[in-house]
């Protein structure tokens, strides 16, 4: 490859979305086709998914950490608290 390109550069939010609508309608028309059905998508709502700056990166590995190390902690502490209610 002679030259590298950017997926933000070749997709824009509005042609994702575009083709995302694409999709759902292709998906939604196979799925009744199969089925022998007349099923209907919901309606699309507003996405949750952030995307992360690579600057942000540093910061989200140690929360990361962080929240696996409290993870830990609590299941030992469940642990504890279920050998004591024997």
């Amino acid at each position: 490859m002679k030259k590298q390109v950017g997926k933000s550069q070749l997709f824009t939010k509005t042609l994702l979305s575009e083709i995302q609508d694409k999709m759902r309608n292709a998906c939604i028309k196979s799925y009744n086709k199969f089925y022998d059905v007349d099923s209907r998508l919901k309606t699309k709502q507003k996405g949750r998914n952030q995307d992360i700056n690579v600057n942000e990166m540093g910061n989200y590995r140690e929360m990361k950490k962080k929240l696996e190390k409290q993870k830990s902690k609590l299941e030992n502490a469940n642990k504890q608290t279920k050998k004591l209610d024997r």
